[in-house]
């Protein structure tokens, strides 16, 4: 045998090996939990990502966590200010202060938490002589925290605004609004907050006036809403979850008209609905309560759950979704997953140590099949394309085409459906056609079958 054969073989059998190891760990997911990762429980109840791509995740019981992409740091009662373990929702505002909400145990627990990313404020307690706990917070243009609470131990609460030093609190009496627990609320274009309760259905307001939409003046399926988001059209999507939602799953109200979905006529597998996200494509992401994931793209369905997917527990609790389009899964009981369609995860992006240079690296492993790794690196903030060409400069597909953040990426390709050959791969930096811009590389790569 010749050298050069050998060398062919050895290639080879070293490319099966790291196909088999790649394949094996379904690299469109990823998977964080406390035996893979610094993250202190798998009980995630909530995420929020800042402008800098940190993701930070409230755990029932864990406290908080940040991962910068490579690194976890823990917040606990133990090493921080953190009042409670039982972190149920974060919110963070435009100074990039994380205002942090947690279930109570009792009277001298406060359940409003200010973390500026060096210090610690506990919040003064809500206007309230029973226990209560924050179940949400959304943060308006003007700074000013709404948030949702329950009274312990029951299914009533209300709505208070926070200035960062004063409560006002809203019931019947001042505003009109039911005296229901409020799971959730989204700030629409408007300023105006759209409230869903637990029991009283859902209401609009705009600072004064309140008006209630439920079962008896509107098309509303159900009266217990439990999460909601806002299209860029201004649709409102609304999911349904707990003793109150019966089995009428998701809605969506466009100021005029109803839309009702579920298991009966639609793709949604499930009707119980914990959480909503919306991408920059519009797509819808519903998170359901033992059912998975599901996604709408406006005609089709797609489901996620443990048998095809990367999910290791079915019961999603949040959704996030970051600048690369990642979706960031909150589990009761699996941890957090990672997923991105039709590619793989992105990888890392380095925040402490950032790159000086464009550069694209060599493709691993090469030669290929049918799956390789792509890795780039960018210094700036820029609109990034990685296109992929056969030799006769045909473009066989798109990897990347969004604003990318500096940093290094890494993408897969699976090249399952095309022939044996040589292909190029091109990273242009600074165009929104990916045909010129201030930095073009090309590469060359082979498909052995």
């Amino acid at each position: 045998m010749s050298k050069f054969n050998g060398y062919i073989l050895f290639s080879f059998l070293i490319f099966l090996l790291s196909s088999t190891i790649l394949l094996s760990q379904n690299p469109e997911w990823t998977v964080y939990d406390t035996s893979s990762s610094g993250l202190p429980s798998n009980e995630v109840s909530c995420i929020a990502i800042d402008d800098s791509g940190n993701k930070w995740i409230g755990m029932d019981g864990g406290g908080l966590a940040l991962f910068d992409g490579s690194n976890w740091t823990v917040y606990d009662t133990s090493n921080s200010g953190l009042p409670s373990n039982y972190v149920s929702c974060i919110a963070i505002d435009d100074s990039g202060n994380k205002w942090i909400g947690m279930h109570i145990v009792g009277m001298d627990t406060v359940g409003l938490a200010l973390f500026d990313g060096s210090n610690w404020t506990v919040c003064p307690r809500l206007p309230s002589d029973v226990p209560y706990y924050i179940s949400c917070i959304a943060i308006d243009d003007s700074g000013n925290k709404w948030i949702g609470y329950y009274l312990y131990k029951g299914e009533h609460g209300g709505l208070a605004l926070f200035d960062g030093s004063n409560w006002n609190t809203y019931d019947e009496s001042n505003s009109g609004l039911p005296g229901w627990g409020i799971p959730c609320i989204a700030i629409d274009g408007n300023g105006n907050k759209w409230i869903g309760m637990d029991g009283g259905g859902l209401a609009l307001f705009d600072g004064s006036n309140c008006t209630v939409y439920d079962t008896s003046n509107s098309g509303l399926p159900s009266n217990g809403v439990s999460c909601i988001a806002i299209d860029n059209t201004g649709n409102k999507w609304m999911g349904y979850s707990g003793y109150w939602a019966s089995s009428y799953g998701l809605a969506m109200f466009d100021d005029s008209k109803w839309t009702v979905y579920d298991e009966s006529n639609s793709g949604l597998p499930d009707n119980d609905i914990n959480c909503i996200a919306i991408d920059d494509s519009g797509n819808k992401w519903f998170g359901m309560d033992g059912g998975g994931l599901a996604l709408f793209d406006g005609s089709n369905w797609t489901v996620y759950d443990e048998s095809n997917s990367g999910l290791t527990d079915n019961d999603i609790r949040c959704i996030a979704i970051d600048d690369n389009d990642n979706k960031w899964i909150g589990t009761y009981d699996g941890g957090l997953a990672v997923y991105k369609e039709g590619g793989p995860v992105y990888i890392e992006q380095e925040h402490k140590l950032m790159p000086a240079h464009y550069l694209l690296h060599q493709n691993y492993p090469n030669p290929f099949n049918p799956t390789t790794n792509i890795q780039f690196s960018i210094p700036k903030t820029e609109f990034v394309t990685l296109k992929i060409f056969n030799l006769l400069g045909q473009e066989v597909t798109n990897l990347v085409s969004e604003k990318l953040r500096a940093g290094k990426y890494q993408y897969m390709w699976d090249a399952g459906s095309l022939a044996s050959g040589v292909y190029l791969y091109r990273l242009s930096v600074g165009s929104l056609s990916g045909e010129a811009g201030d930095h073009v590389e090309t590469r060359k790569m082979v498909l052995m079958k």
